[in-house]
C-alpha cells in the first residue's frame, strides 16, 4: 500500500471537500493492451488476474478502457462480461457497464464499467465520422450519466467521453489524430452535453501543442478541456515529465505490445471548466490526478516490478504484465446537495483579515445577499462553527477566541444560492 502514503500528502484538502460538497468518487481510465487477443500476451484468464490485483488497490467507480478486443462477426462482448463478472462483480452485482460497439475497421473498442449503487448510465452514443462525413478509424464513445446520491433533490448529470487516438507519429497520423478531437468537439458543440465533461483517453499525442491536443484545450469557440496537473510541454522523450509518462512498461516489448521503456504521456483524463470549478456538482480533485505506479524513475526503462517506491512489489509485476501502458486515475466529489440554481464557488470575493485572534474578520461587501449563513471546517472536515448573519455595512466578525490554532475552511452560503469557500489560519 506505498501509493496511499503518497496520496495522504493530498488529502488535506479532499478532507474540507468531502464535508462542503459530499460522496468521493474515483475514476481511472487504462488502455488495456489488446484485451482478449492471443499470441506472445499473457493469457485471457492470466491478465484477469493482473487485473484483479491493480483494480483491487485502486477501487475505481467508474473504469474506462481502450483497446478491448470483440467479434468483428458481431455477438455478445465476453471480454467485457469478463471483467465485469470476474473482477468487478465476483460476490455482487454492484457494477454495471456500457452496451457493446462495433466498428468495421478493427476489433478493438471502448468500454466503461460503472458502480451502479452510484451512478445509472442513461444514454449512450458514438461518433463515427470526421468533419466531412469519412469514418474515423476508431469510435470515440460517448456515455451519459446522473448521480444516484441526490436524486431526490436534484439530478447531477455528466458525461465520460472515451476516445483511443491514431497512434504513431508522423505527419499524416498526426493528422488523423486532429480530425478525431475536431469531432470530439464539434459533436459537443451539436448535442445537447451537460457541462459537467470528462475525457478519457490513450490520446497518443507527443507534445502540448500538437493541433490534436489544442482543439481540445484551446478551440477557437464553445466548451473547452482542460490538463487537471496543467502539465503542459513536450512529453515525448523529456525526462522533465517523466512523472506521468505512460508508456511504455517495458524497454523490451517480447512481442507484446510497444517497447522503449517510459517516455511518452499518450494518457489522460481531461475535464471541462465546470468539473474544474465544481460549479454544476462534480468538483475534480487535481492533487489526486496520478499515473498509477509512476514514481519518475523509470526514464526509458522497464517499470521496477521490485524497488517501486509508490506500489507494492505485486502491484507493480501486474501492471508491468499486464499491459505497456499505465493507467491514470483521478478523484472526484460529487455535491449530494447540489441543485440546478446558478450556484457561485469562490474565494476571490472573500477578504479575510489576518493575523486571526479573538476574531474573524471579512469582507461581505462583494456579497449579492443581505443575508447569509457562515460554517467553518477544521481540517478533518467537522463543522465546528455555523451562524447566521445579516450583510450590513460590508464587513463582517465572527468570535474565534473558542478555536484553538489550525487551519480552517470559511464557507458562506448566500442567501440566493451562491457559495463561497475560503481557506484560513488562525
Amino acid at each position: 500500500m506505498k501509493y496511499w502514503s503518497i496520496f495522504c500528502l493530498f488529502v488535506f484538502g479532499g478532507m474540507f471537500y468531502s464535508a462542503l460538497y459530499g460522496q468521493h468518487i474515483r475514476l481511472m481510465h487504462y488502455n488495456l493492451l489488446n484485451f482478449g487477443s492471443s499470441g506472445a500476451c499473457p493469457s485471457t484468464n492470466t491478465r484477469i488476474d493482473y487485473l484483479n490485483t491493480i483494480l483491487g488497490e485502486v477501487n475505481p467507480d467508474i473504469f474506462t478502457v481502450n483497446e478491448l478486443k470483440v467479434n468483428l462477426s458481431g455477438g455478445e462482448n465476453t471480454r467485457a462480461n469478463k471483467i465485469l463478472e470476474e473482477v468487478f462483480n465476483q460476490n455482487s452485482s454492484t457494477f454495471s457497464r456500457a452496451t457493446d460497439t462495433y466498428q468495421s475497421t478493427g476489433d478493438q473498442v471502448n468500454m466503461v464499467f460503472y458502480n451502479n449503487q452510484k451512478f445509472e448510465m442513461y444514454a449512450q452514443d458514438q461518433i463515427t465520422e470526421d468533419l466531412n462525413g469519412n469514418q474515423l478509424t476508431r469510435l470515440i464513445d460517448i456515455y451519459r450519466f446522473y448521480y444516484k446520491e441526490n436524486i431526490a433533490i436534484d439530478t447531477i448529470f455528466f458525461e465520460v467521453i472515451v476516445a483511443h487516438l491514431k497512434a504513431s507519429s508522423s505527419v499524416p497520423d498526426a493528422l488523423e489524430r486532429a480530425t478525431q478531437t475536431a469531432a470530439i468537439m464539434a459533436y459537443i458543440n451539436a448535442n445537447d452535453l451537460s457541462d459537467n465533461i470528462i475525457l478519457a483517453g490513450d490520446l497518443n499525442v507527443y507534445t502540448s501543442v500538437e493541433t490534436a491536443f489544442l482543439n481540445l484545450i484551446n478551440p477557437s469557440s464553445g466548451l473547452k478541456f482542460n490538463d487537471p496537473i496543467e502539465q503542459l510541454g513536450p512529453w515525448h522523450l523529456n525526462s522533465d515529465f517523466a512523472e506521468i509518462h505512460t508508456q511504455s512498461t517495458r524497454e523490451n516489448d517480447g512481442g507484446c505490445g510497444s517497447s522503449g521503456g517510459m517516455n511518452d504521456r499518450f494518457d489522460f483524463i481531461l475535464y471541462s471548466d465546470a468539473v474544474k470549478n465544481g460549479s454544476d456538482g462534480i468538483l475534480g480533485l487535481s492533487t489526486t490526478y496520478k499515473a498509477f505506479g509512476q514514481d519518475g524513475t523509470y526514464f526509458n526503462d522497464d517499470l521496477d516490478q521490485n524497488g517501486n517506491s509508490e506500489i507494492d512489489s505485486d502491484v507493480a509485476s501486474a501492471l508491468f504484465n499486464m499491459s505497456d501502458h499505465l493507467p491514470v486515475l483521478i478523484d472526484f466529489y460529487m455535491d449530494i446537495n447540489f441543485t440546478s440554481v446558478q450556484r457561485e464557488i469562490s474565494s476571490g470575493l472573500i477578504e479575510v483579515v489576518t493575523p486571526i485572534r479573538e476574531w474573524i474578520v471579512f469582507n461581505t461587501k462583494d456579497l449579492e445577499s443581505n443575508a447569509f449563513t457562515l460554517k467553518l471546517f477544521d481540517i478533518s472536515g467537522k463543522q465546528v462553527h455555523k451562524e447566521k448573519l445579516k450583510n450590513r455595512f460590508g464587513w463582517t466578525e465572527v468570535k474565534a477566541n473558542h478555536l484553538p490554532s489550525g487551519i480552517y475552511m470559511l464557507k458562506i452560503e448566500e442567501k440566493n444560492g451562491d457559495t463561497h469557500l475560503k481557506k484560513i489560519v488562525k
